[in-house]
């Protein structure tokens, strides 16, 4: 409920700030452009609404989608208050041509992000069999650096345990600095022979990344992941497993008090 409220504070927030400072700018714009024309007044108008409100995407990312919506919006306002101006043959022409345009607007900001943001590109490479959490340290001093192949850095999982519990999981340290951005990786478990099978991402549920500070002061970046062979599905997906989860956090425990 708290989020629910929080995110619709920020929608809030950057639509009253987006209609101050964007879109009665681009609304009088509109006008100005198109005061002289008759035919294709409706068109051009709504053509500039959309093009604006879909630019917003490289400034606020998904929230363009209520740019689009404002953009929409202001133009259906701004068409009423010129309706009497309009035939309905050219109304409903142009009307069409709008919407098709809105469509591809709405298109845009939904592909158009990921275009321009990072991505992890990380492939994993866990032993055969494996079941449980995974954590994968970053920034460690003294550890190697993954390698990589083609744009994707290889990160392969050992599997260890608690002396006091039989449940395993998976670590890795590197050197490297964590990435950041859209989840683009690949998991592939890799038997004695080296042979790789691609594990389906509906068996993995990324947990998070975190960082703590170790009792030397020296801060130490994670981020977790839990893997599974017998539940997977959606559900797994989205909310992982609350016993892998407690296993992870006892292995960063541990990890603190050394």
């Amino acid at each position: 409920m708290q989020d629910s409220i929080l995110f619709a504070a920020i929608v809030f927030v950057y639509t009253a700030i987006g209609t101050v400072i964007y879109g009665i700018p681009v609304s009088l714009l509109s006008d100005w452009l198109t005061k002289n024309m008759q035919d294709y007044r409706l068109l051009v108008a709504g053509l500039i609404h959309l093009f604006f409100g879909a630019a917003t995407v490289i400034f606020i990312d998904f929230l363009a989608y209520y740019a689009v919506f404002s953009a929409c919006l202001f133009f259906v306002i701004n068409e009423w208050l010129h309706r009497r101006e309009r035939s309905r043959k050219k109304l409903l022409g142009s009307s069409l041509v709008i919407v098709a345009f809105l469509a591809l607007a709405i298109f845009a900001v939904y592909k158009v992000p990921p275009l321009f943001q990072e991505k992890t590109n990380t492939i994993y490479l866990i032993p055969e069999g494996f079941e449980g959490p995974i954590i994968v340290f970053y920034s460690e001093p003294n550890q190697p650096k993954p390698e990589t192949e083609g744009a994707y850095k290889v990160v392969p999982v050992e599997v260890a345990k608690l002396k006091e519990d039989e449940d395993t999981y998976g670590f890795y340290k590197t050197s490297s600095p964590q990435s950041f951005g859209i989840l683009n990786n690949e998991y592939y478990y890799v038997d004695q022979a080296g042979e790789r099978t691609m594990i389906p991402h509906d068996c993995v549920h990324y947990d998070g990344v975190g960082s703590f500070n170790d009792s030397n002061g020296k801060t130490a970046n994670y981020e977790k992941l839990q893997l599974t062979k017998s539940m997977c599905g959606e559900n797994y997906f989205m909310q992982g497993n609350e016993r892998y989860r407690r296993l992870s956090d006892k292995v960063l425990e541990r990890m603190f008090e050394d």
